[in-house]
């Protein structure tokens, strides 16, 4: 019971990740434009001017977003996974499901240049999960 409770953190990710995805097209866009309007007003408040073009690109936001979504499924992995290639592993395949559902949303489209971002984030998410179980 406690290896099925200890799934837990991933589940909750995962179902988060699924919503996302299932999002129209005009959701998808604008929670991305939400996302980047707080980045710009973040970057203001601390003066980041180098970031604004980088900030103003549409695509940008939405890769960074994958990033950040599967950092938190890396953490979750890590803490939830006792050997870090399983972890790896499931995030993996979550990740390419993630992008073979996309295919039945309308609006939506599989896009294989997501994937090396959302590999970004696991990976990155499962190295500070590792250092934070172990500490």
């Amino acid at each position: 019971m406690k290896k099925v409770l200890g799934f837990i953190p991933v589940v909750i990710v995962a179902v988060i990740i699924l919503l996302l995805t299932l999002q129209s097209a005009e959701g998808t866009v604008g929670l991305s434009e939400g996302f980047r309007n707080w980045l710009v007003s973040v970057c203001n408040r601390f003066g980041w001017d180098t970031f604004r073009g980088w900030i103003d690109s549409p695509v940008a936001i939405r890769r960074l977003g994958h990033v950040i979504e599967y950092f938190a499924l890396g953490v979750a992995a890590a803490i939830s996974v006792r050997k870090k290639k399983f972890a790896l592993l499931l995030c993996m395949c979550i990740s390419v499901a993630d992008q073979v559902i996309k295919i039945y949303v309308p609006g939506r489209h599989f896009d294989l240049l997501d994937l090396p971002f959302d590999a970004a984030g696991y990976i990155g998410g499962i190295l500070f999960g590792a250092v934070f179980r172990r500490s």
